[in-house]
């Protein structure tokens, strides 16, 4: 059996990859530098989920950190396996469905998206990046651009934070009035899709999504009365305004994928 390593300790992800497959190593990528040391000639897979906390983006002023987190670690890290010689099997990459937002005639990165433009660079770069070392280090590389997470324990997504508002009793900020549709995902259909793609023995870019586009506005109207909604328009912010998975690919390699509803999942939490 070939050795899985799970790579990004804190992430939401992770731990839930780690759940559901106990064998898997999960560790750091810091605690993996040392790891390669002890591999010898065996082939492994690599799903790499480190990547500077979303949680953290709105009040980053010192852009080294997410150089260091985003990029840095991970061209340390391949330039070690490449060194020792490791042979990789499968590498997972847990990219974002933000690389589709990169306005690539905007020459200034508004400040007013609270540094999401900048993370999603981040990630664009690396799946280039990945892409140049894929033909020498002959790897199968899946990168995978995550859309919209929730489920038990999620601390960061608007789901979480519907439930939690809720349950406390508090309104709900809303900073635009304008319609969105986001992509939600559970995070049990996230690993399931996660460990068949480990298994494919192809390469690609997939959208990892549900493949349906939920209307905010109307999410949000289901569990919140117009009085307990707090509309702050804000003009200057920049979000995408549409987000959906395109799954065709994903489908083709792995089949029909059974999702979880993020509505069904709402009004269990909130009975």
């Amino acid at each position: 059996m070939i050795a899985t390593y799970v790579l990004g300790k804190r992430s939401y992800l992770s731990k839930n990859i780690k759940k559901k497959n106990s064998k898997f190593k999960l560790m750091s990528v810091k605690e993996m530098f040392g790891e390669v040391n002890y591999i010898n000639n065996k082939k492994i897979n690599i799903i790499y989920n480190h990547s500077y906390p979303l949680s953290k983006l709105n009040n980053l002023n010192d852009y080294s950190k997410i150089i260091r987190s985003n990029i840095y670690l991970i061209d340390e890290l391949i330039k070690l396996l490449q060194k020792k010689k490791v042979k990789i099997n499968s590498f997972i990459f847990t990219s974002s469905s933000s690389v589709y937002n990169i306005d690539a005639t905007n020459t200034e990165l508004q400040a007013s998206d609270n540094n999401r433009g900048i993370y999603a660079i981040t990630k664009l770069i690396v799946e280039r990046y990945l892409i140049s070392k894929q033909k020498k280090i002959r790897f199968n590389l899946i990168i995978a651009r995550i859309f919209n997470v929730f489920g038990p324990s999620d601390n960061n997504s608007l789901i979480n934070k519907i439930i939690v508002l809720k349950k406390r009793k508090r309104k709900i900020k809303i900073y635009s009035k304008k319609n969105k549709f986001r992509d939600f995902i559970h995070i049990d259909d996230l690993v399931n899709i996660y460990n068949k793609l480990l298994n494919i023995n192809k390469s690609g870019i997939f959208d990892i999504g549900s493949g349906k586009a939920t209307n905010i506005n109307k999410l949000i109207n289901k569990f919140f009365k117009k009085k307990d909604q707090i509309i702050i328009d804000d003009n200057n912010f920049n979000e995408i305004t549409y987000s959906k998975a395109n799954l065709a690919k994903l489908i083709s390699l792995i089949g029909k994928i059974k999702f979880k509803n993020v509505d069904k999942f709402l009004i269990q939490k909130l009975n």
